[in-house]
């Protein structure tokens, strides 16, 4: 639905845009309101304008002019990005952590197969933990794989690649592809190496237990 700017005074109001977690306030009395929308839907990056809200706020300013943008950065981060929800999601004390690991394995059963994909739970591993098991048990990981997770959290880029060099969990650290990560970065569109989208997020974080030598 196209806005309706009948009987707005943009010497009196400011236009906000809001889309996810990125917003951006334009003021310019010089400016129309469909101008306004314009710049500041440009500025707060909108990409898809059906998600997107439009405010409308009474403004009293000195100012001739004011923009005011909130759009997340990519954030470099540490070379070793620490545990996130170690004592919540899984054990906090290694020795705890990898007797669980391993009794949620246990013993090598049927011969695993190469499958290109596969989809685990991620909750925290007293819950869903012997599903994933069950699913890594059966599979053939390779050297290398590519981990795709949900995002729950607000911070950070909406489409994020972890920038670390590796994850570090309670006794135990998992190496990270940085050169590969960096390549899907740079050949997917709005996909960026991220560490804060990372920084909260348990998703991966929940389930990369399986890829260390010790589980």
């Amino acid at each position: 639905m196209e806005p309706d700017f009948d009987g707005l005074d943009v010497t009196r109001r400011t236009l906000l845009v809001l889309e996810g977690t990125k917003s951006a306030w334009a003021y310019n009395p010089q400016q129309s309101a469909r101008d306004l929308l314009a710049v500041a839907a440009r500025e707060a990056q909108v990409k898809d304008p059906s998600t997107a809200a439009l405010l409308s706020l009474a403004t009293e300013s000195t100012e001739s002019s004011t923009m005011v943008v909130e759009v997340p950065r990519p954030q470099a981060g540490s070379k070793i990005r620490p545990p996130a929800v170690a004592g919540s999601f899984y054990p906090g004390e290694a020795q705890a952590l990898w007797t669980l690991v391993e009794d949620l394995l246990g013993e090598a059963g049927r011969q695993p197969d190469p499958w290109p994909a596969v989809l685990v739970p991620h909750a925290g591993l007293s819950f869903s933990g012997r599903i994933a098991a069950a699913v890594f048990r059966r599979v053939a990981i390779p050297e290398v794989v590519i981990i795709l997770s949900p995002k729950h959290t607000r911070t950070g880029m909406e489409w994020a690649v972890a920038p670390h060099d590796a994850w570090a969990l309670p006794g135990a650290t998992v190496a990270s592809d940085l050169a590969l990560a960096s390549q899907l970065a740079a050949a997917i569109p709005d996909l960026h190496l991220d560490a804060l989208a990372h920084e909260r997020e348990h998703s991966i974080e929940a389930d990369v237990h399986h890829f260390d030598g010790v589980g």
